[in-house]
């Protein structure tokens, strides 16, 4: 008995897993994705857009992802070298990704938003839209410096390309934002009369997260549990921190109702945003 094996190309060959020097490039095929793989995927993204239009960004983000997955069929590694990927998948796959981003932001889910817009921008580092979603992103994550980058660089793109759809003056209005809020982060040093006239207009004021000389650490007596603590010995109205609200609610209730219903929808708004984030899931269980 003879067994004959043909191999068009060596890329298809996939070697045992557990050779010595084995990576995720020798698991790539070069075969290209099938069109009713890519088909499916497009109909999934265009469920998540129609889902996003209706501002269900839950869903949006659940069908964008099924669209990722039906293109990545060996997994998300494969997009740490996007130039083995066919053209129409990687076009497909920016769309995908960068839309998710938007959801993402949406929901205030800013680590996952930051992550699905670098991908994006592994696949396209001139996207302009990923590169606004990515300063978004980092904003909220207060990394004021390097979203005031992805912001120029947006810019940067526009002033190339006319025909694209974008709003300079809101790039230009995020790179000052950004550069405030930098400042504001290092010095301590805010404009309270700026803000609190900002925030009468109704206008989202500009205000960047500030830590002084604070820490969070185990109180001196054990029965306290963990506290904030200085680190150094501080002036009688000095600066301590500055933190946006994560959460905030009214509420017209009686007196007697109003801390279980304030403390019901503070949790209710909290908790989303603990699930989404590593370093949220820290800073707010460490402060309880």
């Amino acid at each position: 008995m003879a067994l004959a094996i043909r191999v068009d190309n060596p890329r298809d060959i996939v070697r045992n897993p557990s050779e010595k020097g084995t990576g995720f490039l020798e698991l790539i095929p070069s075969t290209p994705v099938s069109n009713h793989l890519l088909t499916d995927a497009r109909n999934a993204r265009k469920q998540g857009n129609q889902a996003f239009e209706i501002r269900d960004w839950d869903r949006a983000v659940r069908l964008y992802t099924e669209a990722a997955k039906t293109v990545l069929q060996l997994g998300y590694k494969s997009l740490l070298q996007p130039s083995y990927l066919p053209d129409e998948v990687r076009k497909e796959l920016l769309i995908i990704f960068s839309n998710r981003a938007e959801a993402r932001l949406l929901l205030r889910h800013y680590e996952a938003a930051e992550i699905d817009a670098r991908i994006a921008l592994q696949l396209d580092p001139d996207h302009s839209k990923s590169l606004s979603r990515r300063g978004r992103s980092l904003r909220g994550l207060h990394r004021y410096k390097e979203a005031k980058w992805c912001f120029q660089r947006a810019l940067t793109v526009i002033a190339r390309n006319e025909n694209l759809e974008m709003n300079k003056d809101f790039m230009e209005k995020s790179i000052k934002e950004c550069s405030t809020c930098e400042q504001q982060q290092k010095t301590g040093v805010y404009n309270l009369v700026e803000l609190l006239r900002e925030a009468k207009s109704g206008r989202n004021p500009v205000c960047g997260e500030y830590v002084g000389p604070v820490t969070i650490g185990s109180a001196e007596d054990p029965n306290l549990g963990r506290a904030i603590l200085v680190t150094r010995d501080v002036e009688p109205g000095e600066l301590l921190m500055v933190s946006r609200a994560v959460a905030h609610v009214t509420s017209e209730d009686k007196i007697e109702s109003i801390f279980k219903s304030y403390h019901d929808l503070v949790v209710s708004q909290v908790l989303p945003r603990a699930r989404s984030s590593e370093l949220f899931q820290k800073q707010v269980f460490l402060s309880l």
